[in-house]
């Protein structure tokens, strides 16, 4: 009995073998080969394209983070069979211009995976110890550097993502002419700054296209989209980019909004465009942002930085008559009444101790190293059109140094700038005064003009209602 038991389970384990055999062969059938076979040929294939590209690799990574340092990093590579690989980097001058060595290696990790495991340029955007500063200690830039392989790679370019962060990652075959750059001529940021003084002279890049207008802010990393959606609200979206050799710019990901799609802005050899479609959509400077100025308490910004060594170069002037004078005049008079030069002039809006919005206008002067505060606070009101006009102004006490009340800024700011917030015409305002009447004018709020050559971010303006050719410019914060 026992042995006819025995007989029975040694047929069954017989039969159990052939059947997994019979699997193992049908796997053969449909795929030609088991899945470890599978994958060591595919993992053979990506090293084979990524070592026979005569000229190396570009390699884009965008970052997670959007902050100032955020954004995409571009790497030449130069890949080799025996796992080693060359890299420079657009990171700054010196890796843009130091050859470094390192090795690689191409592992199955859920999908074949180009692990650089050694440490070299393409680590640092995710060095937790942020030698790119401006990152999150621990965090770095968020960024990755073993990067998911899959599908055709056999092209000039083809995209992954990175393995932890998913990161975008696209990969560019380079030409003779661009090796010869990146290698001999610091290519990787001698192309920045050539695109940064192709798009300087656009103060407000914008494109139209039927009539739904974009701006765009580009940066060296990070480029950013404006627009105007169903609602009425500003919608800004930011997207890692980076420069090409043909001075094209080129998106980590696509900017998507209804039927608008694009990944690249366009150099034609004269300006830049949109192709969307078959259609070319030329980049024009608008003058000033197309989209409402939010200013004031709670608002995008509600800073107003008034600065004339800023806004009125040599080469430009986005500081103008009648305000010009007005500021000329208290600069002057600051200086040659106590050798006082002016600095700058702050226009805050903000909320009192009893949460009315009022005024601040902040003084910032010095003489010699001694740095001087003055402040004057304004009343703040607004008529039924949205206008803003100033009453009860008082100077403010204990401020550092000579404040508005005191001999060396009262008398000279006064008469100018006071007088041109507060009167339609001209006043004189004594130096022991500390309150004045009602204001005669009132002011409009909206975007100004950048008129001045190298001047970067957004001015606004306080318009004189009635008067738009005088207004008071200064570069917008909160």
């Amino acid at each position: 009995m026992k042995k006819t038991v025995y007989y029975l389970i040694a047929v069954m384990l017989l039969l159990g073998t052939a059947s997994c055999d019979k699997e193992y062969d049908k796997d053969q059938y449909l795929f030609g080969a088991g899945p470890d076979e599978r994958l060591s040929a595919a993992l053979a294939e990506y090293q084979s394209v990524l070592c026979e590209a005569p000229n190396g690799w570009f390699i884009a990574i965008g970052t997670l983070d959007r902050g100032a340092a955020g954004g995409a990093y571009r790497f030449w590579a130069q890949f080799t069979p025996n796992n080693r690989v060359v890299m420079y980097g657009d990171i700054n001058a010196t890796t843009a211009a130091t050859e470094k060595e390192s090795s690689y290696r191409l592992k199955a990790m859920q999908l074949p995976t180009l692990m650089f495991d050694s440490y070299n340029y393409i680590h640092w955007p995710a060095d937790p110890a942020l030698v790119i500063p401006g990152g999150s200690y621990g965090a770095g830039l968020t960024s990755d550097y073993d990067i998911h392989l899959s599908g055709d790679i056999r092209g000039d370019e083809f995209k992954a993502s990175g393995r932890v962060h998913e990161c975008p990652v696209i990969f560019t075959k380079a030409t003779a002419e661009e090796r010869q750059a990146v290698v001999n001529a610091s290519g990787l940021v001698a192309i920045q700054a050539t695109v940064e003084a192709l798009w300087e002279p656009l103060k407000y890049p914008t494109v139209d296209i039927n009539d739904f207008r974009i701006q765009l802010s580009i940066g060296k990393r990070l480029s950013s989209f404006s627009y105007i959606d169903d609602n009425g609200a500003v919608q800004t979206v930011t997207i890692p980019s980076f420069p090409e050799f043909n001075n094209d710019i080129r998106l980590t990901e696509p900017f998507e909004y209804k039927d608008i799609w694009f990944d690249r802005i366009r150099w034609n050899g004269t300006g830049y465009e949109l192709n969307i479609g078959n259609t070319a959509y030329p980049v024009y400077d608008f003058g000033v942002p197309f989209y409402p100025l939010e200013f004031g308490v709670g608002k995008m910004y509600r800073i107003l930085t008034i600065d004339r060594a800023a806004l009125n170069t040599a080469n430009g002037n986005s500081m103008l008559d009648p305000f010009l004078s007005v500021y000329t005049a208290a600069e002057a008079g600051l200086h040659t009444s106590a050798t006082r030069d002016l600095d700058r002039l702050l226009i805050i809006f903000e909320l009192n101790d009893q949460s009315v919005e009022q005024m601040r206008l902040r003084v910032m002067y010095h003489s010699g190293s001694t740095n001087y505060l003055g402040e004057g606070i304004f009343k703040l009101n607004r008529d039924d059109d949205g206008n803003v006009y100033f009453t009860d102004f008082v100077i403010a006490s204990g401020t550092v140094g000579s404040n508005m009340n005191g001999a060396n800024t009262g008398p000279k700011m006064a008469p100018n700038v006071l007088s041109y917030l507060l009167y339609s015409g001209t006043s004189t305002v004594g130096a022991s005064a500390t309150v004045i009447p009602p204001s005669g004018n009132k002011f409009k709020i909206d975007w100004a003009p950048n008129l001045t050559p190298g001047l970067t971010g957004n001015l606004g303006g306080f318009y004189v209602v009635g008067n738009p050719a005088s207004y008071i410019p200064g570069t917008l914060s909160n």
